[in-house]
Order: structure tokens, then C-alpha cells, then sequence
């Protein structure tokens, strides 16, 4: 819970369970996040789960980037599994961890998400607020986050977060990554079959492309970590 947020002040608890929203009963994170963006600047019920039994909160959602903001994030829920049931459970968790990393990336990397880190380098979003939530971080930003952590289960889910993010960047059609690579074999195989002769890329010819693109992510990247830095320095 972020502190000093309407969800802080409102008296939410670590722990506590959201299963309605304005008495509109919610099923999972998804469609809770949904009813608190959709209710910025209004003053909400929220009806959670404390204890074995339920009790209503009233909280002022704030309003960040034309979304409401409650201060809340969901918690990893640690079950006790067999083997046999760990398999499909992994591979659940795995494909929920890669969709929302590639969620975050194609966000991040949209002008809109362009657009935003470049406004948060000049003028630092407030403490607390969505946008800071939100933002990327840079491995300084990720490493801070994780020495706060103390639950074995959520380090963990953090480095498998962090793991999977780098192999869907690694994935990127831009040379020198593996997908770069990939594209260009998968390019020379169609283009062999099509001219019925052997085509070969000359990787020279590439090597401006992947150089302005590598120099776009060295200042986009240096801007995140000196949002990390600014953030560190004035706590």
C-alpha cells in the first residue's frame, strides 16, 4: 500500500481483501483495477474481506493521468502444490508473468509511454502518485525495490519478472540481439526458397540502423536510472 494514498487514509490494511466496489461485486485484479481508474476523484465504498469477516471503507480515489488511484497493488498468494500440480500451475504463472511484462514493454516503448518518461525526467512525479508507481525502473530502481522486500515468495516472483522481461527485450527484430538474428535467418530462408538461390544478408549494411536504434535505448535507459538516482536521493 503506497503511503499517505487514498487507500492509507481511507484505513486499508496489508492483507485486506477488495470483493466489491460501490457494492458492484469484483473477481480479480483486473476488474478491481478497472472500477478504481473508471472512479477518479469520487468518493468510493470499498467492502474487503479483514479477518474472516467483511467491513466497508470510504475512500476519495485521486486522480492521476485522467485515472483513479487508490494506492493498493495485488499480493502474491503462496499455495502449497504437489508436483504433479506444480507443472500446469508453473506454466500458468509463467504465461501471466509474460503477458503483463509484455504489456509493460509495448507501453513503455509507445510514444504516449516515450512521451511520459521524457515529462518525469524534467519534473519528477509526485511521491506515491500512479505515476510514480508506475514508472519503469532501471536495475538500480529494481534492486532497490527488491532490498525492501522480505517475503521469500515475492523476491522470487520479482526475479522472475526481471528474468522474463530481458528475454522478451532479447527477442527485439534489432541486431545484435536474438531477434535481430532471427529475423535476418528467418529473411535469408523465405528469400532463398522465393529466388530459388542462395541469399545472403550483409550485416554491414545493418549495422546503421541497429547503431541509432542502440543509441535511442542508451538515453532512454540513462533517463530511467536517473529517476532511480533522484528517487533514492530524496527519501
Amino acid at each position: 500500500m503506497v503511503a499517505k494514498s487514498a487507500a492509507a487514509k481511507a484505513g486499508f490494511r496489508t492483507g485486506d481483501r477488495i470483493v466489491a466496489v460501490d457494492e458492484k461485486r469484483v473477481t480479480g485484479w483486473s476488474s478491481l483495477k478497472h472500477a478504481i481508474e473508471a472512479r477518479g476523484g469520487k468518493s468510493t465504498t470499498f467492502t474487503v474481506v479483514r479477518h474472516g469477516g467483511t467491513t466497508n471503507l470510504q475512500a476519495r480515489l485521486r486522480t492521476d493521468n485522467g485515472k483513479g488511484f487508490l494506492g493498493v497493488s495485488p499480493r502474491v498468494r503462496i499455495e502449497d502444490v504437489n508436483a504433479l500440480s506444480a507443472v500446469p500451475e508453473s506454466f500458468k504463472a509463467l504465461g501471466t508473468i509474460t503477458a503483463r511484462s509484455a504489456e509493460g514493454l509495448v507501453r513503455v516503448f509507445s510514444p504516449a509511454g516515450i512521451s511520459r518518461v521524457s515529462e518525469q525526467v524534467v519534473k519528477a512525479p509526485k511521491k506515491g502518485s500512479a505515476a510514480d508507481v508506475n514508472r519503469p525502473r532501471s536495475i538500480l530502481g529494481i534492486v532497490d525495490f527488491g532490498s525492501r522486500l522480505t517475503n521469500v515468495g515475492d523476491i522470487l516472483y520479482l526475479l522472475a519478472i526481471v528474468n522474463v522481461a530481458v528475454a522478451l527485450f532479447n527477442i527485439i527484430p534489432l541486431l545484435p540481439l536474438d531477434g535481430g538474428h532471427a529475423v535476418v535467418v528467418l529473411y535469408e530462408w523465405v528469400a532463398t526458397k522465393v529466388k530459388r538461390r542462395r541469399v545472403s544478408v550483409d550485416y554491414r549494411k545493418l549495422v546503421p540502423v541497429s547503431a541509432v536504434a542502440f543509441a535511442f535505448l542508451m538515453v532512454f535507459a540513462v533517463s530511467i536510472m536517473f529517476q532511480d538516482v533522484r528517487d533514492i536521493a530524496r527519501r
